[in-house]
C-alpha cells in the first residue's frame, strides 16, 4: 500500500500542471482610452512605468506580459502573449499604439552553423568550479564578504 502511494504521489507530480505569468500590464481599457496626440507625462499616469523604454532617435514605450503551461516534465509552452508598443513623436505626444499578441509571433529558428556565439560551453568541472562560493543566505548580498 505504502509502494502503491509513492507511485500516486510521484505521477501527480510528473504529470502536474503549472501556470507562470512574466510581466504585468495594465488593465485593456487604459490602452483603449488614449488618444493619439496625448503627452507622455498622461501615459506614463495612466499605465505607470513600461517594461521597456527607448528614447535613441524614435522615441517608444513597451509594455508586455506572457502566460505559460508546464506539464510535468515538458518544457514550458506559451498560451498567452500581450504586446502593448507606445511610440512617441519628437515631442513627446503619442503617435501610435500597436498591440501585438501570440499570433503575431515569428519563429525565429537558431542555426549553430550559421549563428556565431562567443563563449565556449564550459565543462561539468569548469562549472562547478566557477560556482564555488557564489551563495545567498538570504539576509545580505552575496558578494558583501565580511
Amino acid at each position: 500500500m505504502k509502494n502503491l502511494s509513492i507511485s500516486l504521489a510521484l505521477l501527480g507530480f510528473l504529470a502536474g500542471c503549472s501556470i507562470t505569468q512574466s510581466g504585468e500590464l495594465p488593465l485593456t481599457e487604459r490602452f483603449d482610452t488614449l488618444k493619439k496626440g496625448d503627452s507622455l507625462q498622461k501615459v506614463q499616469r495612466m499605465l505607470g512605468p513600461p517594461a521597456f523604454e527607448e528614447k535613441d532617435g524614435t522615441h517608444f514605450m513597451v509594455y508586455a506580459r506572457n502566460i505559460k503551461k508546464g506539464q510535468g516534465f515538458m518544457p514550458d509552452k506559451e498560451i498567452e502573449r500581450d504586446v502593448y508598443v507606445l511610440t512617441f513623436d519628437k515631442k513627446d505626444r503619442l503617435l501610435e499604439t500597436t498591440h501585438l499578441t501570440l499570433a503575431d509571433a515569428k519563429a525565429v529558428s537558431f542555426d549553430p552553423d550559421m549563428t556565431q556565439t562567443q563563449h565556449a560551453d564550459p565543462s561539468f568541472l569548469a562549472e562547478i568550479m566557477g560556482n564555488f562560493g557564489k551563495y545567498n543566505t538570504g539576509q545580505r548580498d552575496s558578494i558583501q564578504r565580511q
